[in-house]
């Protein structure tokens, strides 16, 4: 695991240092929430928390492809809720991550760090990311695992300077595993069935080292 988190860490410093001049650094933080087996509905439950660094890659005004790599934590319990489930037994757990992962990014209006000419746009992204457990503990014994997940959602982009940038977004990450909160349902941990959600939402700050290379006009 330390091998791999080197490997993501160099290739996210090298990435960045080789396209700093069409790119943007900053930091995320905010809250966390788990959807799943024991809490089906509440969205803002029992928040977490989560941050990390953020890359930014401006092909342009309107597309821009970024990598996230945040530190989260996530927790539950049965005892929160009055729906029991026949069968399983009653569990508590606390889990911690390292997400790293690559998105595209769409802006609704046009938009550049630091150009005054476009103050602020929403804006949509996508993308596919890798989970790394660091903790993991559960009353039931399932412990949760790494996993692939795919992050998606919205946010709000504002310039605040010549060169910096901030914002809000809300991300809902879709996980390829049945065992972040330590319950894996009667029917078994088929894919169709695969239901832990975790989402986040964050404020972010980001920094505009070099003045940008002249802008692709393709979607102005």
């Amino acid at each position: 695991m330390k091998k791999l988190l080197t490997v993501l860490f160099t290739l996210f410093i090298v990435t960045a240092i080789y396209s700093q001049r069409k790119a943007d650094f900053g930091i995320i933080g905010g809250a966390t929430s788990y959807l799943g087996d024991i809490n089906q509905e509440q969205v803002l439950y029992n928040p977490g928390y989560m941050a990390g660094p953020i890359f930014r890659y401006n092909f342009n005004k309107r597309l821009s492809v970024r990598v996230k790599s945040v530190y989260s934590k996530v927790s539950g319990s049965d005892n929160d809720f009055e729906h029991v489930i026949i069968g399983r037994p009653s569990n508590t757990f606390n889990v911690t991550f390292l997400n790293t992962g690559a998105q595209a990014e769409y802006n609704f209006l046009p938009y550049l760090t630091g150009d005054i000419a476009f103050k602020w746009t929403p804006y949509v992204y996508g993308g596919l990311g890798y989970s790394i457990v660091l903790s993991s503990s559960s009353t039931a014994g399932i412990p949760a695992n790494n996993h692939f997940l795919i992050p998606f959602g919205a946010g709000l982009k504002v310039n605040l300077g010549k060169r910096l940038s901030g914002g809000v977004e809300l991300t809902f990450n879709k996980t390829f595993s049945d065992k972040v909160d330590g319950v894996i349902p009667p029917i078994g941990e088929s894919f169709l069935f695969k239901n832990d959600w975790y989402n986040y939402v964050g404020l972010f700050i980001t920094y505009k080292f070099f003045k940008f290379a002249a802008d692709c006009p393709v979607y102005d």
